[in-house]
């Protein structure tokens, strides 16, 4: 098609899980962007999302990768507790430029710094797995033999893991040792309780794995709710903020929790 191409990288090429890095000189993603998507969907049988990665100068980078069926809007917050000046959650997002969205938060034993530091490292080590592109059994199975390897662990942390694909509408969660995950549909709430005990304690890992439909919500919570409020008060004011935009009604529970 005569354009000049600066980079042209396959990372994955499976039929429904593909990632495919390109460059290209003197033009921009509005430009070529209708003619790529043609190229693709003809040799690989099947529709494409293009992913812009970086613009510098005259040379653009961007993603083909599997077709992005739903878009994800989020929220977070968080209070410490006892007017503790540092708080034993953590929390991670990643939306990653292979159609694949994480979202994580993990909770320090105990409270204060120690706590911090705990939920803290779990969520870096996780971050480095989640960098070699390996599926999420692997990732948290990864994570658990470390615990289970750490000498003279005194502590131990919790996690919920959300994993979602953009492309197939999948979603996995992970919940070792957490507290409740709310399922928001029409709605309805539906309640994910933990089955699994914190990292490195158990070999066995359970996961929860369901399909999502549009204007889904999904709320992560660390145990702090459960101090100040019921399970039907935290229901109550999940509905009362489903109007409102994710950033909101996360402050919403936060205040009702206050």
């Amino acid at each position: 098609s005569g354009y000049k191409i600066m980079l042209f990288n396959v990372r994955r090429i499976f039929k429904n899980d593909f990632w495919i890095e390109l460059g290209l000189l003197g033009t921009s993603l509005d430009e070529v962007k209708d003619i790529i998507k043609r190229e693709a969907e003809k040799r690989l049988h099947t529709k494409v999302s293009l992913e812009i990665k970086s613009q510098s100068g005259d040379c653009i980078y961007f993603s083909i990768v599997p077709y992005i069926a739903i878009n994800i809007l989020y929220g977070h917050g968080a209070i410490t507790k006892d007017n503790l000046n540092i708080g034993g959650d953590n929390y991670m997002i990643k939306d990653l430029d292979t159609g694949i969205f994480i979202a994580a938060i993990s909770d320090g034993m105990g409270s204060g710094y120690k706590a911090y530091t705990e939920s803290k490292e779990t969520l870096e080590l996780l971050d480095k797995i989640t960098e070699f592109e390996v599926n999420p059994n692997t990732s948290i199975n990864m994570l658990n033999t470390f615990y289970s390897l750490k000498e003279n662990m005194d502590q131990y942390a919790t996690l919920d893991f959300l994993e979602i694909n953009k492309s197939s509408r999948e979603a996995i969660l992970f919940k070792m040792g957490s507290s409740n995950t709310y399922l928001v549909r029409n709605s309805h709430i539906s309640v994910i309780y933990n089955q699994n005990l914190p990292f490195g304690i158990n070999d066995l890992i359970t996961k929860d794995e369901f399909m999502l439909e549009d204007q889904d919500c999904i709320i992560l919570a660390s145990d702090g709710i459960n101090d100040n409020i019921t399970d039907s008060e935290m229901e109550q004011a999940i509905l009362l903020s489903l109007h409102k935009n994710p950033q909101e009604m996360a402050y919403d529970i936060l205040n009702k929790i206050i």
